[in-house]
């Protein structure tokens, strides 16, 4: 998204207001293992149920957040 239309990027004084983010993944863990996330600096929630992430951050301005997954390695028939 542009960051000129961003409703949410909306400036105070010499920099932003503050925004709060709670975003939820659900993957399939018998297909997915979480490897990575960017930027580092943001805090999981949780982690310890695999195919739940869980990430809750404040921020001014834009945030990029990458989440990266590898296939896992067991076979489809095994749980």
């Amino acid at each position: 998204m542009n960051g000129a239309a961003d409703p949410n990027m909306r400036r105070f004084l010499d920099g932003y207001f503050p925004i709060q983010l709670t975003l939820a993944i659900d993957y399939p863990p018998r297909h997915l293992v979480f490897e990575k996330l960017e930027p580092s600096a943001l805090r999981l929630k949780t982690l310890a149920l695999p195919g739940h992430i869980r990430i809750e951050t404040l921020f001014e301005g834009r945030l990029r957040v990458l989440v990266r997954f590898k296939i896992s390695d067991l076979p489809a028939d095994i749980e």
